[in-house]
């Protein structure tokens, strides 16, 4: 046994275990969302895609490739990576090309593409979704930044949670927050 005496395959065992399912590669990635926006890139025809319940729980997978020959593909968000200094890089690792799945999925021309599915209209709202996204960063980016310096510094205080959570009076929180400091 291996890992705190939970049962785990070897290496050379999990470098064929896609052929078990007649299978390219199994794709590592953080959640239950995570499987269903990374089946549009690996296609689940041809992948194994599992979760691991967590970012945190990708680091193993992300060491077993780096060093010790793994063969399978992670999956991951980007994060906070383009603030961090630059780790090991390896093509079986691939990040979000923004801060998380939600950040693409939501990005203002899927938003407006949505909303024409939705009123099944052509008319284009770009211009007020951008407004809209515009007007939310400004009250969001002193939270940002906070949640930033506490990833770089390893404060382990939370800002801005680790899911895609609503915001509600985001100004008014951060206008208390100025206050106290």
């Amino acid at each position: 046994m291996q890992k705190n005496d939970v049962f785990d395959l070897s290496i050379a065992a999990r470098n064929v275990e896609a052929r078990f399912y007649n299978k390219l590669g199994v794709v590592y990635v953080e959640g239950d969302d995570d499987k269903l926006f990374w089946a549009q890139y690996f296609d689940p025809n041809k992948f194994v895609i599992r979760k691991v319940d967590g970012c945190k729980n990708l680091c193993d997978y992300e060491d077993d490739i780096l060093h010790h020959g793994l063969k399978c593909i992670v999956a991951k968000d980007a994060d906070y990576s383009a603030y961090m200094p630059m780790g090991e890089e390896h093509p079986l690792i691939v990040c979000t090309l923004s801060h998380s799945i939600e950040c693409v999925m939501y990005c203002p021309y899927n938003v407006n593409a949505c909303l024409k599915r939705l009123a099944k209209t052509f008319d284009d709202h770009i211009n007020d979704i951008e407004q809209i996204y515009s007007s939310f960063f400004n009250e969001a980016k002193e939270l940002i930044a906070y949640d930033i310096a506490n990833n770089i510094y390893g404060i382990g205080c939370s800002v801005c949670g680790d899911s895609c959570i609503t915001f509600h009076g985001v100004k008014s929180f951060c206008d208390g927050l100025s206050r106290e400091t």
